[in-house]
Formats: structure tokens, C-alpha cells, sequence
């Protein structure tokens, strides 16, 4: 399937501040952009928005220890992008944080 994948602004902004520790960042998102074309879905966290684990190609620890990437897949074949960030700044993100992000940009 060939999605539309929009980043929103939340996403832009937690990637350039995780490009400054991270420099291959943008390397991955385009592996995580492969990822999503392939349909691969992450681990549902309701309201049509998944989580998907992507390797960090600075620090060479695989998925496990690499990014989280919080996505909103709509029924029109488009792609939110609607969070980054590194499981050692944040466990896991909050439902609010999610619905706040969705709200924010009309999703």
C-alpha cells in the first residue's frame, strides 16, 4: 500500500531536538518511512494510533534500545507522524500527551 506521511509540527520539533545527541536520525526516519510503506503495523494504542519501535543507527543497540515513534493511520492511505522520542527520556507516552497531539492538529 503507499501511504502519505505527513510529519506534524509536535513530531518536527522532538526530531531536531533528538538530531543534536543523535546525528544519524534522519538516516532511520527514512528506514521508518520504508517501514511504514511495507504497511508494518506497531503496537495499537487506540484511536487509530500505533506505536512502532526504529533502530538508532547512532548508538548500536538495535530497535530495542532506539526510538519510539507514535503514528496516526488514517482510512484515506495517509500517515501522521505524531511523536519521537528515545525510550531513556520516556518509558512510555501518556494517552493525554496522544489526544493532546490529535486535537492539536485536527486529527
Amino acid at each position: 500500500m503507499n501511504y502519505s506521511i505527513i510529519a506534524t509540527p509536535q513530531f518536527a520539533k522532538s526530531v531536531k531536538k533528538l538530531s543534536k545527541k543523535y546525528k544519524l536520525i534522519k538516516n532511520d526516519l527514512i528506514l521508518l518511512q520504508d517501514e511504514l510503506q511495507s504497511s508494518i503495523d506497531g503496537v495499537e494504542l487506540g484511536n487509530s494510533c500505533y506505536k512502532i519501535r526504529v533502530a538508532n543507527s547512532s548508538i548500536p543497540t538495535g530497535k530495542r534500545g532506539g526510538f519510539r515513534v507514535v503514528y496516526y493511520k488514517k482510512i484515506k492511505n495517509i500517515i501522521y507522524l505524531l511523536e519521537i522520542y528515545t525510550k531513556s527520556e520516556l518509558e512510555n507516552i501518556s494517552d493525554d500527551k496522544i489526544l493532546q497531539i490529535l486535537k492539536e492538529n485536527n486529527l
